[in-house]
């Protein structure tokens, strides 16, 4: 959706989904100056479930902040600060995601440490098509995985064989080209850690995730289908 910017303290955008979004994701499109930053919100990095304003920054690889941006989120509206988020005179563009059981996931985890096949196994309900990874207590990479991107070739530059280890990544704060950022599995059910890279599973580190399923492994009633 798109909106403009108000006086005010709070503008209040509805975004039609009927349900709670999980993410949120807010760009300024008329200016690029002090607050020009992809600004994310995601459900896991609230205290209890509460909005309390803990952002993330698409184009930068650094933790969790509090960051005066987005007020509030219900069932039928996203609450920004005119200070940052919905400024006066200024356009921006939002994008809000709800999950929907079978087609998409977005949730945490906590990374093991491990590589290979000891790394963090996360539960989707699906085969995932496509992953993105952030650690959210660290400064590191938002690390984006898509199936088809499949196993990097001996050289490291480009993509090789599709499938498993899924070893060819983008990076979404980075200009950078395909390769190894941190391995990931995408199984018939979910996906799993196959890189002790600290932008997908150092020991104790907290991730927040989106994944999108390629192959769902239940429909969105709850239906069990065939696995890849």
């Amino acid at each position: 959706m798109t909106y403009s910017g108000t006086t005010g303290d709070v503008h209040t955008i509805g975004h039609g989904l009927g349900v709670t979004p999980d993410v949120w994701i807010v760009k300024q499109r008329s200016s690029d100056g002090e607050f020009g930053d992809w600004f994310f919100w995601h459900k896991d990095m609230a205290a209890s479930n509460v909005v309390d304003n803990r952002m993330l920054f698409l184009n930068s690889n650094a933790a969790v902040a509090t960051y005066t941006g987005i007020n509030a989120v219900t069932s039928s509206t996203i609450r920004v600060k005119s200070s940052t988020t919905a400024q006066n005179g200024d356009t921006y563009v939002a994008y809000a995601f709800a999950e929907k059981q079978g087609y998409s996931k977005f949730g945490k985890y906590a990374g093991n440490g491990h590589s290979g096949g000891d790394g963090t196994f996360v539960y989707t309900g699906f085969a995932p098509r496509f992953v993105m990874i952030k650690r959210a207590d660290g400064a590191n990479d938002w690390i984006l995985h898509d199936y088809k991107l499949g196993t990097l070739a001996s050289t490291g530059s480009e993509k090789g064989n599709v499938g498993n280890v899924n070893s060819a990544a983008l990076r979404a704060n980075a200009t950078s080209a395909t390769d190894d950022w941190g391995s990931i599995d995408m199984l018939s059910n979910g996906f799993k850690a196959r890189s002790d890279a600290a932008s997908v599973n150092a020991n104790g580190g907290t991730y927040i995730y989106m994944a999108f399923a390629e192959h769902p492994f239940t429909t969105s009633t709850g239906i069990p289908t065939t696995a890849r």
